[in-house]
């Protein structure tokens, strides 16, 4: 196989992937390159581009006691705004019967 047709390509080193040569930058993960020649300038100011999130971890129980905790004081305070606001109604002591039996179709009697 002959190389000599394929242009000189380089690594990024975040992502793995092959850019060109005389690439700027990444096109897949975005990562400026650093051009041997000028790395040992130090730069006066690097700003952060793209959207580089922080890696939260949490293990289960410390997940559960969150939940819990946001249960019970989502609950606590549910109960006393409505406790404050009279939205609570007291039960009813039962069902109560009909005044009236309901009418029979004629025509639907059972044997």
């Amino acid at each position: 196989m002959d190389n000599s047709s394929t242009s000189p390509t380089k690594i990024c080193p975040t992502c793995g992937s092959r850019a060109n040569e005389d690439a700027p930058r990444c096109l897949v993960c975005g990562t400026t390159f650093i051009d041997p020649k000028t790395a040992s300038k130090p730069k006066k100011e690097q700003t952060l581009r793209g959207s580089r999130m922080p890696i939260v971890t949490l293990s289960v129980p410390i997940m559960l006691v969150l939940f819990l905790i946001f249960v019970i004081v989502g609950g606590g305070l549910t109960y006393l705004a409505l406790n404050v606001t009279g939205g609570i109604a007291e039960p009813n002591a039962g069902p109560t019967a009909p005044s009236s039996p309901t009418p029979k179709k004629p025509g639907w009697h059972l044997p």
